[in-house]
Parts: C-alpha cells; structure tokens; sequence
C-alpha cells in the first residue's frame, strides 16, 4: 500500500499557515495539474486527484482539526472522530476527484468559486462566457512615436504613416463572397460551444471548428480570403499635448483594427518616446540649463544670454552668485499636461576658472587674494 504524503506537504505549506494562504496555495497547483490542461499527462492527473485531496481536508475548518490531531487515519473507512470534533460519523477515504462533496464545505461551490478559479483555466469557459456569434470589437493597436524634447514639452502637430488592416472594401468586414452566407458549424451545431463532461461537472467551451462563432466561411471573399480585411497605408494626424513625457499614450479611438462582423473598430495607442536635447533637461515640468559663468563674471555679477524653448533670453547674474545656485525663469518650463500654465527654467550656475592665466592675470589675482581674503571654509567645522 502506498504511503500517502502530508496534506501540508502536498500543498507546500506550513501547518501554522492561514485559511487564506492553505486556499492560495490549493488554486495555484489546481491551475497547474489540472486534467483539462494537461489532458494526456497521468502524473499531472494523480498530482491533482492528490491536490484536492489536501484541499478537501485542509481547507474545511472541522476536517483539518481532525487531521492535525489524528493524521490521514482520521479519514479511514470505521474511524471514529472521537474527541476530535462535532463529527463522529466514520469517516469516509479522501482522494475522491472530481465530487460535488469534496467542494462542499471546502470554500469552492461548484457553481460559484469553482467556477471563479477554473476561469483563467479555459480561457472563455465558464459562467459568463458566450459564443462569440455577433459583431466583435476590434484589436487595439500600439505604435511608437518620437518626439523632440521640445515638442514634448511645447506640444505641437506631427504626422504618423503606418499600416494596418481595414475592413475589406468588397464584403464590408463580413469574411463572405457578396451574395453569399456563412453556414452553420456542423461540429457545434451553430451554437459556437461544446460541452465536456468531468465526472459530474460540466464545462462549455468554445467550439475549435469555428472557434465559437456558430459559422463556417465556406465560399470566402476573394479579396480578402475570409479575413474581412484587407492591408492598408495610412497617414494619420497626430496632435502631441503640452507636456507629455516618456512612454505617455495618446489614444486614438477607433482607428486600431476592424471589428469582426461588422463590429467597431480598436483604438490605436500612439506611444510617445521622447528624444534627449542636447543641453536641456526635464525635471517633472521644469527645464533646467547648465549656465556656464566665469569667476571674475561670479563675483562681480553680469548678464547672460541663455536659450529658453521659446528662444533666446537675457539672464542676470548676481554678485557673488555660487556655482550650484539656480535662478528661476517663471512660467518658461514645459507644459502642465493636466491644467493650465507652464513649468519654469531653472538656470544651474556652474563657475568655470580660467584654465589658463596671463602673468598679468595672475597678479591681479594674487592681489585680490590678500586685499579681499577669501576663506569659504572658515565657519566649518573642520
């Protein structure tokens, strides 16, 4: 006789863990080792049978008090509960798959949870799902757009070439040679779902021969060879708002691809790659510059002339302005994308010293030292 493995170990979780985490785990392996997705594997097939197995015992709260106290023996056919719960009844041999009794009281109804965690299992299986028989939408679409950093930040009007499929101008989008019709699937019957039987449960699915829209294209459009659509080349016209940024989406709707059947079309989502500027840089909706000053320029102060994205501009520098300080341009930044008004232009001062003296220069310079001592590090600490 085989040895049958804790419950606890078959669910890879501890014996402390939660009502929460033992019914996480159970879904996680129930989606793994299904039948349906493994449907020629008998490993995976016991390795389920196993997993409900566990999950009928450890996911109802009287069971798991009982297995805790007795083990797998609790459930052998002629044990008697005992003290071990309100339930003195023998008790009947686990492992049973596929049983309308193991899902009751286990936290899955067959109607309800169950059918919530086998969803993802078949795709558009399940409570919910109808034969796709009438017009569909169309697939949304995703294409990449670069921009320059200053349109990006300013806005402004670009245009975009791509291709992309169109309702076929010839069957408008149906599939069908004019003047014909699609005829009834022979392998549903037209209805667009085929039913599977698991012991007592039942599943509906979408029929693989028409791939559940009830109908088969027996004389297709010759243009399009029953795609109802056709490649076409488009321009299109693109207006970039005022402040975007990188990977920002511009929707663009219904001009992604045709809708099945006559259905609406997709949207297409233009993706915005900003290109990097040579000198300028994005801080949230503020531009900085890095702003070149001299020593003697930072000490005495100037006017500068900068570039802004709206063109050149005279900036002023203080007196004894530090390498580092910013001096702010109001309103010159980027767009705010969501509300009126712009950003600002922070200048970033860096103070550049002469790379190279004249004997004259350095004079002066040895001369300003002991007229005007300069010791910027004499309130420090060290």
């Amino acid at each position: 006789m085989t040895r049958q493995r804790d419950y606890y170990q078959v669910l890879g979780v501890d014996r402390t863990a939660s009502a929460a985490e033992v019914k996480k785990a159970y879904r996680k392996l129930a989606r793994k080792y299904h039948p349906d997705v493994n449907p020629s594997d008998r490993t995976a097939e016991e390795r389920f049978k196993e997993i409900q197995a566990a999950y009928d015992i450890l996911g109802n709260k009287d069971k798991r008090a009982r297995y805790d106290q007795f083990g797998h023996a609790a459930f052998e056919p002629g044990f008697e509960a005992g003290a071990a719960g309100p339930d003195r009844r023998p008790g009947r041999r686990s492992g049973t798959p596929y049983t309308e009794e193991m899902f009751a009281g286990s936290g899955f109804g067959v109607g309800e949870d169950f059918g919530e965690l086998f969803g993802d299992l078949f795709g558009r299986m399940g409570a919910g799902w109808r034969p796709a028989t009438g017009p569909a939408v169309g697939q949304d679409l995703e294409y990449r757009l670069e921009v320059s950093f200053v349109t990006a930040a300013l806005g402004g009007a670009t245009q975009v070439e791509l291709t992309r499929d169109s309702p076929c101008p010839d069957c408008h989008g149906s599939g069908l040679m004019p003047g014909r019709a699609a005829q009834p699937c022979p392998g549903c019957g037209g209805t667009g779902t085929v039913n599977l039987a698991q012991g007592p449960l039942r599943f509906s699915q979408p029929c693989p021969q028409c791939q559940g829209r009830g109908s088969l294209i027996t004389e297709p459009c010759p243009r399009c060879w029953g795609r109802g659509a056709t490649e076409s080349r488009e321009r299109l016209a693109i207006t970039i708002p005022g402040g975007v940024r990188d990977e920002s989406r511009i929707r663009l709707a219904g001009k992604g691809s045709p809708g099945r059947l006559g259905g609406p079309a997709g949207d297409l989502f233009i993706v915005v790659q900003v290109a990097p500027h040579p000198f300028f840089s994005r801080q949230e909706d503020d531009i900085l510059l890095e702003v070149p000053v001299g020593l003697t320029e930072a000490a005495l102060g100037t006017k500068v002339v900068i570039p802004t994205l709206d063109g050149r501009t005279s900036l002023t520098i203080p007196a004894g302005i530090a390498s580092g300080q910013k001096l702010r341009l109001a309103g010159k930044g980027a767009y705010h994308l969501k509300g009126g008004g712009r950003g600002d232009l922070l200048a970033v001062i860096r103070i550049v010293p002469p790379k190279r003296l004249s004997e004259r220069g350095r004079q002066l310079l040895e001369e300003l030292a002991r007229v005007e001592p300069d010791n910027p590090r004499h309130d420090l600490p060290w």
